[in-house]
């Protein structure tokens, strides 16, 4: 694939790199994070040592509910089942970019259309090229028309209208025994000829405070290219509010991503304008324009990350063309694919409006320079978990609005895209410079900027078989860990959360094991948190330097029974399963927690599990 680009007007003449990727080709993939309960009276605190991961509140979509029309529109109707979702409405041979949704369960997911009139047997003789990735984008070409002799099923959706209608199921990585949950989704198909110029959706997913956020905002005809803005937003008391204060970024693609920082209800009041100038109207109103939309955010104080940014800098100058640059370091939770299996996945790189795609190669790497001498560069490293963006020789002004910058921070969205596996958003606070036209943008981890979201990944994981102290088989654990706490974030008692005053630490391992770790055993002074366990526990050491974020938990040996995770021995031959890990550092209030929860893919590898593909291992090597 080759670089996309919708470039800006010129400004000051420098050139802009938009947002406006190409959301089909890319394969966008979303997984919403879990949450604990909508209902914050049932909050579970990190005190309670009995809680596993993952438990937090069940596996459930979060899409948002088909909803009939009035009465005279559609006729009687009997009510709505319960796991009808709404994707929106469509044109006839139009191209979009859809996301199936969902939160609960434990990190990552996994979705596919099976059973019954699944997405690939109802298309298969229309045309259609869209296609359902494992982590819930739907993308690609609707039908140009319906297969003449079968209509209405299975094309008509739960309304009894033209569309399509199919069933999705998502499945988390709770471990051995993983949750699911099947739902069907509804994509309403319209003829463009008798279709105006209008909103194809109307609704935004539920979010999750500091939880990867993802929704496109899609419109039914109009003049290419349609820019697509937020007018305004107001939170539940009228007052305005700025997006890069939520922590969300809107692109004039329609692309709605981040990481929210604010619970809350906000409406957002949304327009979308073509080439002609033409205002697009509301879904269900052909007499209004522009379109209201409503955000709720959800309080949740758990946090995991699928990409976690340790570098970003940026430099450049806003005065002279061509001269702007960035570097950008990361890791990064492939789901166990090594370089043979990345080739040929997509990708996305996004810095507020600093976008650029393409696809990688079978070593996992990117490489392009455009004819105006800029050029790119994406590599993940599989084994290594790593990755690396650069991009120089180009001009950043308009897509990172960089107009008015002054000495001090600057926030803004970054978005890791990896085909159907990663999609992950952060929002970090640069530390900024400017010296004339001159500037320069810095976040390193524990050392310049801010996390303002914060993050939690796990980035290591290998267990050897031994014998547990009850005589039962099992394997100890080593496990590394990266984590940030939340920067300026409230939780619903006013308290914020942070990594200072630990007084006790929860660790949490597979679906049974959970240790609360108190006492003198816990040093906290400065800037690292550390434990040594006794010989009865199972924890042996933990350890966490809270400036840079770098962790490490070294277990004894843990027998299946706590933790459900059988000994590599007794798995079969290069297997793999989800390793689920919760940790959470307690203050002196129960409320005043830093939860972090992540599932990573392992491998077993003879006697031992390590998370490295094993393609690319040929021996185990002992821990």
């Amino acid at each position: 694939m080759r670089v996309l680009f919708m470039r800006g007007s010129l400004q000051r003449h420098s050139r802009s790199i938009g947002l406006g990727v190409s959301f089909a080709l890319l394969g966008f993939c979303l997984a919403l994070a879990s949450g604990l309960s909508d209902d914050s009276s049932a909050r579970q605190t990190s005190g309670d040592a009995a809680r596993v991961v993952g438990s937090s509140i069940p596996l459930k979509f979060t899409n948002p509910l088909v909803v009939a029309p009035p009465a005279p529109l559609v006729g009687t109707m009997p009510p709505i089942p319960a796991n009808e979702f709404d994707l929106g409405d469509a044109c006839f041979g139009s191209t979009i970019v859809r996301y199936v949704t969902a939160e609960g369960g434990l990190r990552p997911y996994r979705f596919k259309s099976s059973g019954t009139n699944n997405l690939a047997s109802i298309i298969a003789n229309t045309g259609s090229t869209l296609a359902l990735g494992i982590s819930g984008v739907l993308a690609g070409s609707t039908p140009g028309s319906l297969p003449s002799g079968i209509f209405p099923s299975p094309y008509v959706t739960i309304l009894k209208t033209q569309g399509l209608h199919f069933p999705v199921t998502v499945t988390d990585s709770f471990g051995t025994n993983p949750n699911t949950v099947t739902a069907n989704v509804n994509l309403f198909l319209f003829n463009s000829a008798t279709t105006y110029f209008r909103f194809g959706t109307d609704t935004l997913p539920n979010a999750r405070l500091d939880s990867t956020f993802s929704a496109h905002v899609d419109v039914l005809n109009g003049k290419a290219p349609v820019k697509i803005s937020a007018l305004s937003v107001t939170d539940a008391t009228g007052a305005a509010v700025k997006l890069s204060d939520l922590g969300l970024y809107f692109g004039t693609n329609g692309n709605l991503m981040g990481k929210p920082l604010r619970v809350g209800t906000f409406t957002l009041n949304v327009r979308a304008t073509d080439a002609n100038g033409a205002l697009a109207h509301s879904r269900k109103n052909q007499n209004a324009n522009d379109q209201v939309m409503t955000l709720v955010v959800l309080d949740y104080p758990v946090t995991s990350s699928d990409a976690f940014a340790i570098q970003c800098s940026v430099k450049g100058d806003t005065g002279i063309s061509g001269k702007d640059s960035l570097h950008y370091k990361g890791a990064i939770n492939n789901l166990g694919n090594d370089q043979l299996a990345l080739a040929g996945t997509a990708f996305s790189f996004s810095l507020g409006g600093v976008s650029f795609s393409g696809k990688l190669d079978k070593s996992g790497n990117y490489t392009a320079k455009l004819a105006d001498k800029s050029s790119y560069s994406f590599k993940v490293n599989a084994r290594a978990g790593s990755m690396d963006v650069k991009i120089s020789k180009s001009s950043f002004l308009s897509g990172l609005e960089l107009a008015g910058l002054t000495n001090g921070t600057l926030r803004r969205t970054v978005q890791i895209v990896l085909g159907d596996l990663i999609i992950s958003s952060e929002v970090l606070d640069f530390t900024s410079q400017v010296d004339g036209t001159k500037y320069a943008l810095n976040y390193q981890i524990g050392k310049k900027g801010v996390s303002a979201s914060g993050g939690f990944e796990v980035v290591s994981v290998k267990g050897k078989d031994d014998v547990a102290l009850n005589g039962l088989p099992g394997d100890a654990w080593r496990v590394g860990f990266l984590a940030q706490p939340r920067a300026g974030v409230t939780n619903p008692t006013g308290l914020l959360e942070g990594f200072d005053n630990i007084v006790s630490i929860n660790v949490r391992i597979g679906s049974n094991f959970a240790q609360k770790i108190t006492g003198g055993g816990i040093i906290g002074a400065g800037p690292a948190i550390t434990f040594v366990g006794g010989a009865a526990d199972g924890v042996k050491s933990f350890k966490l330097d809270a400036k840079t974020g770098k962790g490490s938990i070294q277990t004894r040996t843990l027998a299946f029974k706590d933790t459900a995770i059988p000994q590599a021995a007794q798995s079969l031959a290069l297997s793999n399963i989800f390793f689920q890990l919760g940790v959470d550092l307690n203050r002196a209030s129960k409320d005043a927690t830093y939860m972090g929860e992540h599932a990573r893919k392992i491998f077993n590898l003879g006697k031992y599990y390590s998370d490295t593909p094993p393609r690319r291992l040929t021996t185990p090597v002992p821990h």
